[in-house]
Parts: structure tokens; sequence; C-alpha cells
């Protein structure tokens, strides 16, 4: 029986292969999630090719310029850094803090990790909460005068509720992330996604929590995660923004 043997010229000649039709095999998957609905979708299966498309080179590949974060998340200098420059707060969130008129130390506290960034608070979302986010900015603006709280437009979050309303994505509530990254995609050029994932199993088809520091999920029925999650893939795979799913390195 004759003996077979690689040589290094056949390697190289398989690598062109491969980076020859790489560029045909994204254009096929980035076509296939364009068009994905929420209907029968088989997680593993959905993983895998995710996965395979996450590969792809980005369309856009860019230095980041803003950073923006959601509900006062962990920061440190490692894998999710530091860097901030809009902060949204939830004031479901600022009520934890008891009353901050009379100590608002703590919630000084938690924003001074987030440096001069701007804080965003959706005030007028539901009447309950906007006494509590208009003392926010009130107590605030003379302790940190740099670090300034805005407000989400209300007649803005209407509109934006009834687009996607229009466009079949029929909820309670859209996610603040969802929101914020609807307000990047008509500010900036570019936009990256890092974090959005809400299946309980990642592309390597691991179990993980729900934020990448506890595994609190939304209320039930209130916002839907999967459902947003999709319109963001299409959007990936229509070059209009870029997904990063992988972990951090």
């Amino acid at each position: 029986m004759g003996t077979s043997y690689r040589s290094a010229g056949d390697e190289v000649m398989e690598t062109r292969v491969v980076d020859a039709f790489l560029p045909v095999y994204c254009m096929k998957l980035r076509h296939r999630f364009s068009t994905i609905s929420s209907t029968r979708i088989d997680i593993k299966s959905f993983t895998k090719d995710l996965s395979a498309l996450m590969g792809c080179p980005p369309v856009s590949n860019i230095t980041m310029k803003e950073l923006h974060r959601f509900n006062m998340p962990p920061v440190n200098d490692s894998d999710v850094g530091l860097k901030t420059d809009l902060l949204t707060v939830n004031p479901t969130q600022l009520i934890r803090f008891g009353n901050i008129k009379v100590n608002p130390d703590p919630l000084v506290q938690r924003l001074s990790l987030y440096g001069n960034s701007s804080i965003i608070v959706p005030a007028f979302a539901f009447s309950p909460y906007t006494n509590v986010a208009i003392t926010t900015l009130k107590v605030l603006r003379p302790i940190r005068p740099h670090q300034r709280v805005v407000f989400f437009s209300p007649s803005y979050l209407k509109n934006l509720a009834g687009l996607w309303k229009g466009r079949g994505l029929n909820v309670f509530r859209l996610s603040t992330g969802f929101m914020l990254i609807n307000v990047a995609l008509e500010l900036c050029d570019h936009v990256h996604v890092y974090g959005f994932w809400p299946f309980g199993i990642n592309l390597q088809q691991q179990d993980v929590q729900h934020h990448y520091f506890d595994n609190v999920g939304p209320k039930l029925g209130f916002h839907s995660m999967p459902k947003e999650f999709l319109n963001l893939l299409q959007f990936h795979s229509q070059g209009a923004l870029t997904l990063h799913l992988q972990p951090c390195s």
C-alpha cells in the first residue's frame, strides 16, 4: 500500500482556496440571518451557524470613540474595561439607593465609577418613577456637575415603540439597550454592540448567565429579548451594525 504525503505547498493551496471561498460563504450566512424570523429556531443549529457568522470579517472595524453602558453594570480594567461616555440608569435602580436627598453618598460613589459619563434616565416612561428621576437630577447637579443627567424624550420613545410595533416587535416595552442602539444608529456612522445575547447557552453551547455580572432577567412579559436580538442580528447581517458575541479577550 502506498504512502500519501502532504507538502507545505498543499497546505498553502488549501488555505488559499478557503480564503477565496470565505467571502461567498459569509455572504450566504449574512443573507440567511438578514431575513431570520423568531419562529421555529433550533438553538443548537442556530448557535452553530451564528458562530460561523461571527467568524466572518466585520463589515465595520474602527477604533471606538464613544462607549455606552446600560443600567450601571460593574466595570473593571481587564475584560469589560472602564471607559464610559454614556450610562443609562433605570429609575427602579435609583429607588434602591433610598432617600438620596438625605444621603446621596451611596449613589454618588456608584456613579463615580463611570467617570465623567453623562447619565440618561427614562424619566417619563412610567409616571410613578418621574419624581425619583427629577430628584436625582437636582441632587447630583451640585455634587457632580461634570456628570450630566439627561432624560429620554417621551415623544421619541413613543415614536420608537410605534415604529417597532409596525415592524412586528409588539412588546410591553423596548429594553433600554435596544432603545440606545436605535439612537446610536441614528447618530453614529459605525455601531458595535457587545453583550447582547438573550439565550441560556452561548455559541459554544455552554450555559451562560443573563448578564455577565448576575443572572437576573427582566420581568416576565416586560421585554422580548430574543425578538430584539433577531432584529439586531438582521442589522448585523445587513452591515448596519456589528454584533460581538465571542468571549472578551
